[in-house]
């Protein structure tokens, strides 16, 4: 019993080395060790594009960060002005309004009688 039981693992490691060794010479498997060994190829080719571009990419982002810069420092001298300048507006603009306020709001608060006898039913009832 023990001496077939080492006459079958030395049959299964004979013919799983038999196999190991015939499957690096089959077609099919130099195919598939060439296609990875291309993917490899291809990712390293692409890595190393990215690698080549990044000096760019950092110069751009460090134009674009001292454009940046330098519209806020711009941005914070005129800010003040453009602030100043809309409230400005907004108050000259309410002081023009104000006698077409004024009228509109007499015209509310006086009414008018015809108007009030037919509303003031409805509205009390």
């Amino acid at each position: 019993m023990i001496r077939q039981h080492y006459q079958t693992t030395g049959l299964l490691l004979a013919g799983g080395l038999a196999l190991f060794l015939a499957g690096c010479n089959d077609p099919t498997s130099r195919k598939l060790i060439a296609r990875r060994t291309e993917n490899m190829a291809r990712t390293t080719r692409q890595f190393e594009k990215l690698e080549q571009k990044r000096p760019d990419s950092l110069a751009w982002t460090l134009d674009a960060l001292r454009d940046k810069h330098r519209e806020d420092v711009q941005n914070a001298t005129d800010n003040p002005r453009r602030v100043n300048r809309m409230i400005q507006d907004d108050i000259d603009h309410w002081a023009e309004r104000q006698p077409a306020y004024r009228k509109e709001i007499r015209t509310q608060l006086q009414g008018d009688p015809d108007n009030i006898r037919r509303t003031a039913p409805r509205m009390a009832w």
